[in-house]
């Protein structure tokens, strides 16, 4: 399982415009059709936006943190998930309201989840955007509406439930009939840390990123394109 943004596709200013290489997406594509490997990508992305950037077939799709799956065989979403529906309509449009006067600060409705991009925000605009981000949501906190995470320049809400990247790992080895096989999970951002956490010790956990930043990650790749590389030697280890 692999992250999208930063894993596969480099960071880029808006969501709308990262894009996987051709290569990067025929190393994807080569390995899912492997019978030695089961593939996924698991992103904050909303399920639809995910599998319309990947654009591979026969891949496992879990999006929106996890809350959202498809396998070739099945499909899931997590049941208490579906409860944010309704208040988030109305917490994006408060969020539109007190941030709309804000440069570069974008809002992303992804259905079960919501994110507020401030990284073409004004760089001395971005406390006050924090400020007036936690006290819009304030009373939607208190009232476990919702819960606020944090990824790369980006702040999000998510359901009030336990329930992460690293819980759809497991769901899917569970799902799959995995529980024989050796996981291995790619990311670059804070929302992959849960990820790494529950495969410490059933799997290998590879952080995308500069090798001083934190991380419960066991291994590091520097970026993309070390990424591309060591699919590259996955896939070599098959090759008949």
């Amino acid at each position: 399982m692999v992250d999208f943004d930063g894993t596969l596709a480099p960071i880029v200013d808006l969501p709308e415009l990262a894009e996987m290489s051709d290569d990067m997406k025929l190393l994807i594509s080569n390995l899912a059709k492997s019978s030695h490997f089961t593939v996924g990508v698991l992103s904050g992305r909303a399920l639809t936006d995910l599998k319309e950037k990947v654009g591979v077939e026969g891949l496992v799709y879990a999006g929106n943190h996890g809350m959202e799956i498809e396998t070739p065989n099945k499909t899931y979403i997590h049941p208490r998930a579906l409860d944010i529906l309704e208040p988030m309509g109305k917490i994006k449009a408060e969020l539109v309201k007190s941030l709309s006067s804000f440069e570069g600060v974008l809002i992303e409705d992804k259905g079960l989840t919501l994110s507020v991009h401030y990284r073409l925000a004004v760089p001395k605009d971005v406390s006050e955007v924090r400020k007036i981000f936690c006290k819009t949501i304030e009373p939607y906190i208190k009232e476990r509406v919702f819960k606020q995470t944090e990824g790369k320049r980006v702040f999000e809400l998510r359901p009030p439930i336990d329930w992460d990247k690293g819980s759809a790992i497991l769901w899917l080895i569970e799902a799959l009939n995995l529980k024989n096989d050796l996981p291995i999970y790619l990311g670059d951002d804070k929302t992959d840390e849960d990820a790494f956490v529950v495969l410490k010790r059933k799997g290998i956990s590879v952080f995308v990123g500069e090798p001083k930043t934190q991380s419960k990650a066991v291994y590091y790749l520097k970026d993309v394109f070390e990424v591309e590389d060591f699919l590259k030697k996955l896939e070599a280890l098959f090759d008949t």
